[in-house]
């Protein structure tokens, strides 16, 4: 799943950013947090989000409120876009299994609209780092 970002840094927002997505059937979009706050409008298609501890299908018009710190995930039941508007830099953090059971991880992608760069002394997370880190999900959604 690949988002476009419609508005952002690039066009002068300082904190907002606007993307559009879309998921073909059956695509996941893995439990994750953010460090700040989002809304999701479902514009056409049907998913199935994860927010919290609940479950809620979700079809056109459905508006997400996320606050920030909250473990979300979804899944397409069917062809669907995802209109995301969001504050810059707030960073994926996913739920792995770790020596210690689960472990939030932060990932540093420079191609997540949303995400942030590396603390100092650190890398971005790389392809095969990220791959890792997903196959150790505590939970898909």
């Amino acid at each position: 799943m690949a988002f476009t970002v419609v508005v952002g840094a690039e066009q002068g927002l300082k904190r907002l950013l606007f993307v559009v997505g879309v998921l073909e059937p059956g695509q996941v979009s893995p439990v994750h947090l953010h460090y700040g706050e989002e809304i999701l409008i479902v514009s056409r298609g049907r998913i199935r989000l994860r927010l919290g501890d609940d479950q809620h299908e979700c079809g056109p018009g459905s508006t997400i409120m996320i606050p920030a710190g909250t473990w979300h995930g979804f899944q397409a039941l069917e062809e669907a876009e995802l209109h995301l508007m969001a504050e810059q830099q707030i960073g994926t953090v996913y739920p792995v299994l770790g020596e210690h059971g689960i472990e939030p991880l932060e990932v540093y992608r420079p191609e997540l609209p949303w995400g942030r760069p590396p603390p100092e002394g650190r890398e971005w997370t790389s392809d095969a780092e990220h791959r890792g880190i997903l196959e150790r999900l505590a939970t898909q959604i």
